[in-house]
């Protein structure tokens, strides 16, 4: 399961395959309202990627949509049912403005 900070609520829950390079996994993708995390069922090593650090999010393929998520460190590409929901939902998050502290 996904440790999550008191202000971080977890929004969606996903079977999904990830590519990170040359690097392969099967997992479970997390959407929280402030960062992408993918939990492998194997030993590969665990990814997150806050909100924040996104400089795009698509969807790609032709028969098999993909979603794919590029930052300034790495390209993911995440195979899942329903990706262009998943990519909507991402883009949502990043437009919410951080709330105000007190």
């Amino acid at each position: 399961m996904l440790s999550t900070d008191d202000d971080e609520g977890i929004v969606l829950r996903r079977r999904a395959n990830i590519r990170a390079g040359r690097g392969r996994a099967v997992g479970t993708l997390f959407v929280t309202t402030r960062r992408l995390s993918f939990r492998p069922m194997t030993r590969a090593r665990e990814i997150d990627v806050r909100l924040d650090d996104i400089e795009s999010v698509e969807t790609t393929g032709i028969f098999f949509k993909k979603m794919r998520v590029c930052t300034a460190d790495a390209t993911y590409t995440m195979f899942m049912k329903k990706a262009a929901n998943v990519v909507s939902l991402v883009r949502a998050l990043m437009d919410v403005p951080a709330a105000a502290g007190p």
